[in-house]
């Protein structure tokens, strides 16, 4: 049976707001309540529908049975899911994980939350999922949400040692939220999904079965950064040592997005060209691999279903010959060592440190002499997180820039 219900949203509300609705249900005299938890327009950095092909954003490693896979054999909406056991019940004495192959920038987050749907049959207590975070790719951490369990009585062959992990049986597809508050701040967030099952061989009742189903995976953020015009937020590129611009942006979409287009021209004001058309889902990324000698103007154009166009800001991304550019050491913490090769004559520059939205935070002037030179930048005074360091000319072009992570 499927109904609705009438609300109405303050005008004022944010982006990204959470909202919460609790129902009650009263039937034969009992009443039964649940809470669902939804989020106002908010900015997403990633989405899989599972639809596609498991290599695109995931990698995965096992130690004992089938690998993570997309499978055919149920899903929450489409045709396929996420599984570690996509070949049938998964067995004893396995480890498996699957891993997003990027990272999410929280760096200007103000609240951060991970969501899918799951269905899942596994041994209770001792066959588990782990959700797992981390801040460098290294060092791991499983967080917890209202349906993780974190027993640490390990007796009776109990494996959870105290950690949240979702384990036992969910006939019926649930929704799963996790906040990612602890991870504010944090330039690089990754993420993965650790599967572990015991060793026991008896006959014990769902000793193995079918394990978990993970579908329309989404992670969201709210920030205060200002939103530019239509719809787009933090839009940058930077040039890249190997000469390509690498350009990024966030943008709220909705239902009418059809895709973005990525364009390009020699001035701000007119003659842009497409150079590259993105019609999957966040993160948007694109990669300029021929960009124009002198300056490249670059914006994004959204296009919605009913042929509506918006246009993000134009950034302007300067691409010369005579600079090679390295820094060290990458993380920082105290001192950033910049070596600059200057293949051509003689030229006066300034050193800038911004952060992602742009602004200007540090600026030291100096002079590049034909050959190698090196420069020393005090950056113990900055906060944790993503900045970049680019060169800007006499006639205040920007001719490099690279990124660094102050620890």
């Amino acid at each position: 049976y499927i109904d609705s219900i009438d609300y109405t949203l303050p005008t004022s509300l944010a982006n990204g707001s959470k909202i919460t609705f609790v129902w009650a249900v009263l039937s034969g005299g009992v009443t039964t309540y649940d809470t669902i938890t939804k989020f106002y327009n908010p900015l997403t950095l990633f989405y899989d529908d599972m639809e596609g092909n498991f290599s695109t954003n995931w990698e995965a490693t096992t130690n004992g049975g089938s690998a993570w896979s997309f499978s055919n054999a149920m899903a929450y909406e489409g045709s396929k899911s996420l599984t570690e056991s996509g070949s049938g019940f998964y067995s004893t004495s396995s480890t498996r994980t699957t891993t997003y192959k990027n990272t999410f920038n929280l760096l200007d987050a103000t609240s951060a939350y991970l969501s899918f749907w799951v269905k899942h049959r596994s041994e209770n207590f001792r066959d588990k999922l782990q959700v797992q975070v981390s801040t460098d790719g290294s060092a791991w951490t499983a967080i917890a949400n209202k349906y993780t369990i974190a027993e640490a009585n390990t007796t009776n062959g109990g494996t959870l040692g105290g950690q949240p992990a979702l384990t036992g049986i969910r006939d019926f597809w649930t929704n799963m939220t996790f906040d990612l508050d602890a991870y504010k701040g944090y330039p690089e967030v990754y993420l993965r999904f650790h599967f572990t099952s015991d060793g026991d061989g008896s006959s014990f009742a769902f000793e193995r079965d079918e394990g978990f189903n993970i579908d329309n995976l989404k992670i969201i953020k709210t920030t205060n950064a200002v939103v530019l015009p239509l719809k787009f937020v933090n839009f940058y590129g930077r040039l890249l040592s190997n000469k390509t611009v690498q350009l990024d942006w966030e943008a709220y979409v909705d239902d009418e997005h059809s895709y973005f287009e990525v364009e390009r021209a020699s001035d701000a004001i007119s003659n842009f060209i497409s150079i590259d058309k993105i019609a999957g889902l966040p993160p948007y990324k694109s990669v300029d691999y021929s960009p124009e000698k002198g300056n490249n103007y670059y914006r994004i154009k959204q296009v919605e279903k009913n042929g509506t166009v918006s246009y993000s800001n134009t950034i302007k991304i300067t691409v010369l010959d005579q600079l090679i550019t390295s820094i060290f050491p990458n993380p920082v913490k105290k001192q950033l060592s910049v070596k600059i090769i200057n293949n051509s004559a003689k030229e006066n520059c300034s050193l800038q440190i911004t952060d992602v939205a742009g602004r200007i935070l540090y600026t030291q002037k100096t002079t590049l002499e034909p050959g190698t030179n090196e420069v020393r930048i005090d950056v113990e005074r900055h906060s944790p997180q993503l900045y970049f360091l680019k060169i800007v000319n006499s006639k205040n072009q920007v001719v490099l820039s690279e990124q660094f992570l102050k620890q």
